[in-house]
């Protein structure tokens, strides 16, 4: 299965390898007792999860060593297939959920991972904390929210100039319509958007990516809850 990611221009190496394989083992092993994936064939994570992440690099966008934070991380995707392929990226492993990021740490220290943190904070919450809000050069996210909402939570953590890269489905082109308030309220742009087939399977995805173009508001993100609850 691994030959897979050379059609999206990325060979792994033997030590690439063997850290999918472990982490892998780790996620089953962990699956047993909290729900971390649905997914339990090993080929279809390496399929599903693991290429899946990889198509993050077909924007031109992530530069060496980019301070980056996965919102909403969940059992580390993208962020832990980012890392692996791209040992330079400077991650920060964002979510809500505390045992999800018990597993990240134990996965982060048995990959022997560096330069990759965990925080358990809610992402309304962290974005308006100095530590982290427009701390970072690259947001990403998948599978986490609508885009609308989404943007909301990951904004706040960037940069001027900085990019927010998020991973979508089919409907990733609806979404970006219904996002263009959001878009105008906090200074996000469309910087390119990437049709995408997931390789070996008829799955559409798409990248879409946006670069902060001012500050954001200080009233953003909003209280926990709200985003969700009254989307932008």
């Amino acid at each position: 299965m691994y030959q897979l990611f050379e059609k999206i221009g990325i060979t792994l190496s033997q030590r690439q390898r063997e850290q999918f394989e472990d982490f892998t083992k780790l996620l089953l092993e962990w699956n047993q007792k909290m729900n971390l994936t649905a997914i339990t064939d090993p080929d279809e994570i390496i399929l599903k999860h693991y290429l899946d992440s990889a198509l993050l690099f077909q924007t031109k966008v992530i530069r060496q060593g980019m301070k980056t934070i996965d919102v909403g991380c969940g059992a580390g995707f993208p962020s832990v297939p980012a890392k692996i392929i791209r040992p330079d990226l400077r991650f920060t492993l964002l979510d809500s959920l505390n045992k999800r990021l018990h597993f990240l740490n134990c996965a982060i220290e048995k990959l022997g991972l560096k330069e990759i943190e965990t925080l358990h904070m809610r992402a309304e919450d962290a974005g308006q904390d100095e530590q982290y809000r427009q701390q970072y050069e690259l947001c990403v996210a998948r599978a986490v929210a609508p885009l609308n909402i989404l943007m909301e939570y990951c904004t706040p953590f960037l940069k001027k100039d900085a990019y927010f890269v998020a991973l979508k489905g089919p409907d990733g082109i609806r979404e970006l319509e219904e996002s263009k308030h959001a878009m105008q309220i906090l200074s996000m742009e469309v910087y390119e958007t990437i049709e995408l087939e997931l390789p070996s399977t008829d799955q559409r995805r798409m990248l879409l990516v946006f670069q902060k173009k001012g500050e954001t508001p200080l009233r953003y993100p909003r209280k926990a809850g709200k985003p969700g609850k009254k989307p932008l």
